[in-house]
């Protein structure tokens, strides 16, 4: 403790440790704000409310057995608290990992994605192009999920960076052109790929990169149309370093609308340990997503970055499906999920590989961040 603090009063030092903590927990860093609650309780075991927040915190974080000390502990001393009863009725109904989540992207959920929307993306065009699935195995599913969530979103002003080839460009302009209302979609890199322009013409999509330094070009882009704080889907897919994902999370990502949807391509889930049995369903904590071993880097600054980002979820289609992930655990592969869609879905289909451990980098490997509201409303849209 440095000298300032010795020269505190305990009050005004109790003080200073519920401002830290609360602005902690307010920041969704509930580890950093533990530790303050914790300091508090070293002095005295008998703050209500320090042992509350306590077992909020360890509720949040899934340590139930914790929580349930905590809010008992917080019980006995004042009985006429109802929050600490309401806090250990919601402790009996935690979540098991034999019970199945329920909301978006569960298992009826995805099954539900697939009947309503793959039969038209397998009239286009974009469904046959040959990279979908050339080159890689599991891949094309997340191709799938981008056009997805463009259509039962249905947003109205979207941006993506950097599109390369342009795959991720023609299906969110086909899923655009799919909702028949009015939008606006610009896509940047630093230049447009030769690939890019064959693509947009083998398809008939008449969008061009708008090349440069997206961090110059995207404000820019926004600022002449009168679209800051209006874009309400952004896709990335780009320079897979830490370095580049915290300049564009702090110099792009304050000028999209506060609820925008964000998709970014090569994340990964690495929770702290494989729970058998394994639950596939669900959100992610943002301290276990991670980047394969081409974007660890931008993997562990978004991981920081969505911490503390409020209002928000997190899924990963990594989780969802299973499978190998470099720099991550290999998770137990949803078989049930997808001998379901193979029965239920005509046309679906889940490319393996014949060769052991061939399933590296090639994952289904997309990262989803939602506000959280959308998730119910959604979840409603597609029953």
């Amino acid at each position: 403790m440095s000298s300032q603090a010795h020269s505190l009063t305990p009050k005004q030092q109790w003080l200073e440790r519920y401002i830290k903590a609360t602005y902690l927990y307010d920041t969704n860093q509930y580890q950093e704000a533990g530790i303050y609650y914790a300091e508090i309780l070293q002095e005295n075991p008998a703050d209500v409310l320090a042992l509350i927040m306590l077992a909020v915190i360890s509720l949040k974080t899934g340590d139930f057995e914790k929580a349930e000390m905590l809010a008992s502990a917080a019980h006995r001393l004042l009985p006429q608290l109802k929050v600490s009863e309401h806090l250990l009725r919601l402790i009996k109904q935690k979540p098991t990992n034999t019970q199945q989540y329920k909301g978006f992207l569960d298992r009826d959920f995805v099954i539900g994605l697939y009947k309503r929307y793959l039969p038209e993306l397998a009239n286009t065009s974009v469904y046959q192009d040959k990279n979908r699935f050339q080159d890689c195995l599991t891949k094309h599913i997340d191709y799938d999920f981008l056009y997805f969530m463009v259509r039962l979103i249905r947003p109205k002003n979207i941006i993506e960076f950097s599109p390369y080839h342009g795959l991720s460009t023609a299906h969110i302009y086909t899923a655009l052109e799919a909702n028949g209302q009015g939008y606006t979609f610009a896509t940047f890199d630093l230049e447009e790929f030769e690939g890019f322009s064959k693509r947009m013409l083998e398809h008939h999509i008449p969008i061009k990169v708008i090349a440069g330094d997206a961090l110059k070009t995207i404000p820019e882009y926004l600022r002449n149309n009168r679209l800051i704080g209006k874009i309400d889907f952004c896709f990335v897919d780009s320079e897979h370093t830490y370095e580049f994902a915290e300049r564009y999370s702090r110099s792009i990502f304050p000028l999209l609308s506060n609820e925008c949807v964000l998709m970014f391509h090569d994340m990964c889930y690495c929770p702290e340990q494989i729970e058998e049995p394994f639950n596939h369903y669900g959100p992610v904590k943002a301290l276990e997503i991670t980047g394969h071993c081409n974007s660890f880097g931008e993997g562990a600054y978004l991981s920081s970055y969505l911490k503390v980002l409020k209002g928000y979820k997190f899924f990963l289609t990594h989780r969802l499906f299973g499978g190998f992930g470099l720099l991550s655990p290999k998770l137990p592969i949803n078989k049930e999920l997808i001998d379901d869609l193979e029965r239920e879905v005509k046309g679906f289909r889940y490319k393996y590989s014949p060769l052991p451990n061939a399933e590296d980098r090639k994952i289904t490997c997309m990262l989803i961040a939602i506000p959280e509201h959308y998730c119910n409303m959604l979840y409603e849209a597609l029953q």
